[in-house]
């Protein structure tokens, strides 16, 4: 047969979803929406897209989310809650510094605008997530989980759960309680009286200067087996200040324990520059000199110590089985 005569090509199969993939192809915002978006994150408001998602999926326009397993949902379910939806909040975070893009350390060298600034981070991604929640009208959020990281110096915090609502309770008013509780360990707590109200978050960042031994030891020639006592101590007092932070959180939130903590420890080597000094000067640090250079400066080998935890704060209610209306009063008193 000739080329030109044979017959078109038939038409590729069409493979589910194809035409609704097509469909939800990426959209850049247009910069008007963008500066929309923007101005309304610096008031404290919902990006347009988010609120018309919420909306939807309120009025069953849309099907629901969930972050809970068919385990998690089985064990919900016995708490009489319904789902309200997905929701997530997030904040991306600058950390001041000085000329040289280092840390800002006060007098007792702890990064104060860091740890400020992890602080910062983790209210904004909460508040964000409580006003996807209101908007959804729900009455709480379980399975919360958070995720704090560092790129340099900004900081990423995003928190992710989903609402739940009590047929049998009203909408309260303002407060969402935020639990990163499963939804199984949420019903076994409120079979025992407890209810979560909240997620505790304690952080600290500490600047441990050292001297030539300390740094020697930690060195990979050093021939000795030995604890750097210097640095576990003040690693211990790093850690303390955090929970104690931590027992702040929750005790802010009238919480009177705090159960499933989590830790994450980091400790790396580092130097700091300390200015103010004369030329010929020396200052002494853990039994060192160092001298102050010509410009009125001395680098000294330090360790960055580094502590975060979390954890479900939680309340007791009652002592046995929590009722629709045990729940009903404590939500309308926060």
């Amino acid at each position: 047969m000739n080329w030109f005569r044979r017959s078109p090509p038939a038409a590729p199969p069409t493979v589910p979803g194809q035409n609704l993939v097509s469909a939800q192809r990426y959209r850049p915002l247009s910069a008007e929406d963008q500066q929309a978006d923007q101005d309304a994150l610096e008031r404290g408001d919902l990006p347009s897209r988010v609120r018309s998602r919420l909306e939807a999926t309120r009025a069953g326009d849309r099907p629901w989310l969930s972050t809970l397993d068919i385990s998690d949902w089985y064990f919900a379910r016995g708490l009489r809650i319904e789902p309200v939806g997905q929701v997530a909040g997030s904040a991306y975070y600058h950390v001041a510094t000085d000329g040289r893009g280092r840390e800002l350390l006060d007098g007792n060298s702890d990064a104060i605008n860091l740890i400020r600034g992890y602080y910062a981070a983790r209210d904004l991604a909460v508040d964000r997530l409580i006003q996807e929640a209101r908007l959804a009208a729900a009455h709480a959020i379980i399975d919360a989980k958070i995720h704090v990281s560092r790129r340099d110096r900004v900081i990423e915090a995003s928190i992710m759960g989903t609402a739940i609502r009590w047929p049998e309770v009203a909408r309260p008013s303002q407060a969402i309680p935020v639990s990163p509780l499963s939804g199984e360990e949420f019903f076994k707590l409120a079979g025992i009286g407890w209810l979560p109200v909240g997620l505790a978050f304690g952080y600290h960042w500490h600047v441990m200067p050292v001297g030539y031994r300390t740094r020697q030891i930690s060195g990979a020639w050093w021939g000795a087996n030995q604890e750097l006592t210097s640095v576990a101590e003040r690693f211990s007092r790093t850690r303390e200040i955090a929970v104690q932070m931590l027992q702040r959180d929750a005790a802010r939130m009238g919480a009177t324990g705090v159960a499933g903590v989590h830790i994450d420890t980091h400790v790396e080597e580092t130097e700091i520059l300390y200015t103010g000094g004369f030329p010929g000067q020396y200052l002494v640090i853990d039994n060192t000199n160092y001298l102050y250079e010509d410009n009125g400066t001395v680098e000294v080998p330090a360790f960055n110590l580094e502590f975060f935890t979390t954890g479900a704060a939680i309340r007791r209610l009652g002592r046995g089985h929590l009722t629709a209306n045990a729940i009903a009063t404590y939500l309308d008193t926060i």
